[in-house]
């Protein structure tokens, strides 16, 4: 069976991933090391996730444009026909490999959300671990990390040589694409 690779990011409306809104969740699907599908799912956040401003600093959202997006139960179902075009949630051998930059935050953002549209069978989509490219960056330029300013993204993207636009960083579709980018180029080194 070929691997079923998930390039995922979210984005939210606070760090605290246990009580964060998810309002978009973008992914690169590829199979045998092609793209299949790139995903963009935005969705409306839930009346008790906290919001903290400073979020949508970078990214230009605000929390009346996030209550223009789909309730979060319409997001979830669009999200899981995605994940079912290519996985069968029924087979236990077949899931996605997850690879993100932080990966466990998205994790654990993602895992709440199908938690809270009632939905407990995260673990039938996912292999565990998912993979984390900011770990991979890590061990390529643990003799180098003295140079990094700090390991964000960007900043490490700019380091491999890769173009980043930080204007574009904190959309999830951008962010995943980079990420993709990121995880080939560490992986073929």
């Amino acid at each position: 069976m070929q691997n079923k690779v998930l390039f995922l990011d979210t984005e939210t409306t606070s760090v605290d991933t246990e009580h964060c809104g998810m309002y978009q969740v973008s992914g690169i699907i590829d199979i045998g090391g092609k793209t299949v599908e790139e995903f963009n799912v935005f969705s409306d956040i839930f009346s008790d996730d906290l919001v903290e401003e400073s979020a949508f600093e970078k990214n230009g959202y605000t929390l009346a444009k996030i209550h223009q997006l789909p309730y979060p139960l319409k997001a979830f179902s669009q999200f899981s026909n995605i994940l079912r075009k290519y996985v069968d949630q029924y087979d236990k051998k077949d899931k996605f490999i997850v690879i993100g930059y932080m990966a466990d935050f998205d994790n654990r953002v993602l895992r709440r959300w199908f938690s809270k549209n009632g939905n407990k069978f995260f673990g039938s989509w996912f292999w565990v671990p998912w993979l984390d490219v900011i770990q991979l960056a890590m061990y390529m330029y643990q003799d180098q990390r003295d140079q990094f300013e700090n390991f964000k993204m960007g900043t490490v993207a700019k380091f491999m040589g890769l173009e980043c636009e930080d204007k574009k960083a904190h959309d999830a579709v951008y962010d995943a694409q980079l990420t993709r980018q990121m995880y080939y180029k560490l992986t073929s080194q």
